[in-house]
């Protein structure tokens, strides 16, 4: 009887270890999907992106993303050598003036392959102005056909912030209704007072670029051929672009030089902001957080200005957003993770940084955007209504602004410098420096 009930305990004992091992042996750790994520977020932007991954991995518990930060001013050449060697990551954050590149070289990914299975990813959530420069057509010309990327957030970039300060302490009103380029400039002109050596002391306007050519589309003129594979920069319409731009250094002399720029700290966005020295600023909406940071003045918009003959219009440049991978070995799972980042839970968090429009319709025209009740709504109805006169930057496929811009500075610096108002054939000269510098660009690249 003794030798049974001994019996019986160690049976008991052998099963109960038989069933802790097999269910040891069941619950053996799936293996997680990897998600290499690079981006160049700082302080805010990356506090939030932080968050949103770590939202998505409780969501999808089966997924692990690695996030890598990388500085800005290293990120392009360490995401181009990562693309190169074949191990880049799978989703990145990217300049978008790029996409063409990446697209040519095969690395970027054709997400509109994946869209039956991802409806928060389709067109018709976001605004049409943010997706234009990230889907392209047979012959790589944006505006349709297929995506390779999604927007962070967007809008227009020559938006007119004034400082109502200076407006009341000179005596002269904030323009009620858009004017003409010729109205503009006396107003910037009566708006900049300088001492008796010439020296700036406050500046009725800031140069909002010169390589982002503005001053081509706000004068009804064209930058490129349509195939975008010739640059044709000297023409009647922007030549007038143009001497209006060198008018703003030369005749109207509102805006400050290089050197008056570097002497007077009128550097950076802190420099330029906080100098409280400039009556009108041409900027997006993602600077009206630095205003309200690094200002004491009240800052308020304005309607923009127009050329005679043209209607007033605003500039769009391409976005930062999401790139996918083309030889990534999920797609679908990265493109999930996407879609996530899209989604209106996640254009409802980027919204709450304050900076841009965010790209998803139904989260920029609701109560966390345009309805907002308080200041920052008043400024995010201006952005999102001003959209209807949005024009696009000059693009083509086979020279970014990124490949050109610092090899125009000469051209900006001359015009800049000039003593003196340069005349019609001067600045031919320059439009056709202009042309042959781009179209060199374009020629290597179609190689």
């Amino acid at each position: 009887m003794k030798f049974n009930k001994i019996f019986l305990v160690l049976l008991a004992v052998t099963l109960s270890l038989s069933l802790v091992f097999t269910g040891c042996q069941g619950r053996k750790k799936t293996k997680k999907t990897v998600i290499r994520f690079l981006y160049w977020e700082t302080s805010a932007g990356l506090t939030l992106l932080k968050r949103m991954i770590i939202r998505y991995m409780k969501a999808n518990p089966d997924v692990e993303i690695i996030g890598q930060q990388i500085p800005s001013n290293q990120y392009q050449n360490s995401l181009l050598t990562q693309l190169a060697s074949g191990k880049g990551p799978d989703i990145f954050e990217l300049n978008m003036a790029n996409l063409p590149v990446l697209v040519r070289r095969g690395q970027a990914l054709n997400i509109s392959r994946y869209l039956q299975d991802f409806p928060g990813l389709a067109l018709a959530n976001f605004f049409p102005e943010s997706m234009y420069f990230l889907q392209f057509d047979e012959k790589l010309m944006p505006g349709s056909g297929d995506i390779y990327g999604y927007p962070k957030d967007f809008s227009a970039s020559q938006s007119l912030y004034c400082n109502s300060g200076i407006f009341e302490r000179m005596g002269i009103p904030v323009p009620d209704k858009s004017i003409d380029e010729a109205a503009f400039g006396a107003l910037i002109k009566k708006l900049t007072l300088r001492d008796n050596t010439g020296r700036g002391l406050q500046y009725g306007y800031r140069n909002p670029g010169f390589a982002n050519f503005w001053w081509v589309l706000k004068a009804g003129g064209k930058l490129f051929s349509d195939d975008g594979k010739k640059c044709i920069a000297n023409t009647p319409e922007n030549l007038r672009g143009l001497r209006f731009y060198a008018d703003l250094y030369q005749f109207y002399k509102a805006v400050p030089n290089r050197a008056e720029a570097e002497s007077g700290g009128l550097q950076g966005i802190e420099g330029i902001i906080g100098s409280g020295k400039f009556a009108i600023l041409p900027y997006g909406r993602y600077i009206y957080p630095n205003m309200k940071m690094y200002s004491k003045d009240n800052w308020e918009m304005m309607p923009l200005f127009y050329f005679s003959g043209q209607k007033a219009n605003n500039m769009i440049t391409p976005p930062s957003g999401w790139t996918i991978n083309a030889h990534t070995d999920k797609p679908r799972e990265v493109v999930k993770f996407l879609e996530y980042l899209m989604s209106e839970e996640g254009n409802i968090m980027i919204a709450s940084l304050g900076y841009n429009i965010p790209p998803h319709k139904k989260v920029g025209l609701s109560e966390h955007f345009y309805k907002r009740t308080d200041a920052d709504g008043r400024i995010n109805r201006y952005f999102i209504d001003e959209l209807e006169k949005a024009s696009f930057m000059p693009y083509s496929p086979y020279a970014s602004m990124i490949d050109y811009s610092s090899l125009l500075e000469i051209d900006n610096d001359r015009i800049a410098s000039s003593s003196r108002r340069m005349n019609d054939n001067e600045l031919k000269e320059i439009l056709k420096n202009i042309e042959k510098t781009i179209n060199n660009i374009i020629s290597d690249n179609l190689k």
